[in-house]
């Protein structure tokens, strides 16, 4: 119903359809005689982003498709642009530079002008399921067209040259600043251990050592056993008992009294004599035992001491280790960076020559005239349908029983108001009935 009821509308306003239409293609076609014509050349490089395991070069889909984005950015850049307008002699063209003087800009500003021009008509796309990229550009002319794409090309991989080198050579020179300070640091730093070394005067290990040499000989050091306990006091005691007795039988001068008495004195005297000895050897025992275990305790404080400069000459060897470990490693980028800024291989290889199409790809007659057309074609079609909202029609009894919400009775035909006129009558009967009064005027 809805579509009918459209139909209809686009049917009773067709006029204003077939106007707009006919406009449209009047006006393409106006595009197709008049537009110059524009030739599209285009060139493929092979990037190889993709390598074998050997190459040691890999990129994910995702990392690809930004790599593919960043070159298509790329040669639609002044870097690529100003050398390729440079070899194909816009610069020195005496045409190109007096339409630069007429704009009034700066002469500084002329290369990045003529490059601009440049590329207005360049284009690039990744090549369907392969890794190679299409450099294309649009001219007036099929000759320069191929020449445009065929210099984007060089500059587009000379360009990427330059940048390789310019980034390698920058980082190299980065990392050899870095280098010399890790340099003075790792200089510093074993200066620094050798002061350390001279002023703890010896190896906390050899001291350490010493300790345990001093402690082993004390315990395993040859021991001296007390002599047995002497038989003068059990002497003593025999002589005192032989007193007493003698003096209980003998008198107090009896000269065998007497002799006991002496020989008891003699006995007291030996054993004060081993007193004092045994007294002076223990006294002797006593300082050599604690000047040793003075020796002992010094050379422990020592080792105690020699500990924490242990640890710090640890640490100070760990960071020199370290250190010199960083600086091996950045030697060696500084040596694979210098390597390869003196490399051509850029994973881009030209692929054949450039081509052109020997048609033009603009104006496109089937394609203008066809979208015109349609342009014109829904105009009218919306305006026509605008219109006929605004002004709207019963056009069917169905319509007027819808819009009037009543059962229709009849309809009354149109009625021509005025004199009727006689209907016409058949040019061929006209004609006989005028051909007799011809003959009787003559």
């Amino acid at each position: 119903m809805f579509f009918n009821l459209i139909f209809r509308m686009l049917l009773a306003r067709w006029p204003i359809i077939l106007v707009a239409t006919a406009s449209c293609l009047l006006g393409g076609a106006w595009i197709v005689l008049t537009a110059p014509p524009r030739y599209e050349a285009t060139a493929r490089v092979e990037m190889q982003y993709v390598k074998n395991v050997q190459g040691g070069t890999f990129l994910t889909r995702k990392t690809a498709a930004a790599y593919v984005t960043s070159q298509v950015r790329m040669i639609q850049d002044y870097q690529v642009a100003v050398p390729a307008a440079e070899a194909l002699g816009l610069l020195d063209n005496p045409d190109v530079q007096s339409s630069f003087a007429a704009t009034g800009g700066d002469p500084e500003d002329f290369p990045r002008w003529v490059a601009a021009r440049l590329i207005a008509g360049v284009f690039a796309r990744p090549f369907e399921d392969s890794n190679m990229l299409e450099i294309g550009y649009v001219s007036s002319t099929p000759q320069g067209a191929l020449q445009s794409v065929d210099a984007i090309r060089s500059a587009y991989i000379q360009a990427t040259i330059n940048a390789q080198r310019s980034g390698a050579l920058e980082t190299a020179n980065n990392l050899a600043v870095r280098v010399a300070n890790s340099s003075k640091e790792l200089a510093r730093l074993q200066a620094e251990k050798r002061d350390l070394e001279t002023r703890s005067g010896a190896m906390p290990e050899v001291e350490a050592q010493r300790l345990t040499d001093m402690v082993n000989k004390r315990m395993g050091g040859s021991y001296v056993a007390m002599p047995s306990r002497s038989r003068l006091p059990l002497r003593l005691a025999d002589a005192e008992a032989e007193l007493a007795r003698g003096a209980e039988v003998l008198g107090p001068n009896n000269p065998n009294l007497s002799a006991l008495r002496a020989a008891r004195d003699a006995i007291k005297a030996q054993i004060q004599q081993e007193n004092a000895a045994t007294t002076a050897a223990a006294s002797v025992d006593g300082v050599t035992e604690r000047a040793r275990q003075a020796a002992i305790d010094a050379q422990k404080t020592k080792v105690l001491s020699l500990r924490q400069v242990g640890l710090e000459m640890k640490l100070l060897q760990d960071e020199i280790d370290g250190r010199s470990a960083i600086i091996k490693s950045m030697n060696e980028q500084i040596n694979n960076l210098r390597q390869q800024a003196s490399y051509q291989d850029v994973g881009l290889i030209p692929v054949g020559d450039a081509e052109v199409e020997p048609k033009a790809v603009f104006p496109n007659p089937p394609l203008i005239l066809g979208g015109t057309g349609f342009l014109g074609f829904m105009l009218g079609s919306l305006l026509a349908i605008f219109l006929e909202l605004l002004n709207r029609r019963a056009r069917l009894p169905q319509e007027l029983e819808s819009s009037a919400g009543a059962k229709l009775l009849g309809v009354v035909p149109f009625a021509r108001v005025g004199p009727v006129r006689p209907p016409r009558e058949p040019r061929a009967r006209l004609a006989a009935k005028g051909r007799p009064k011809a003959r009787a005027a003559a």
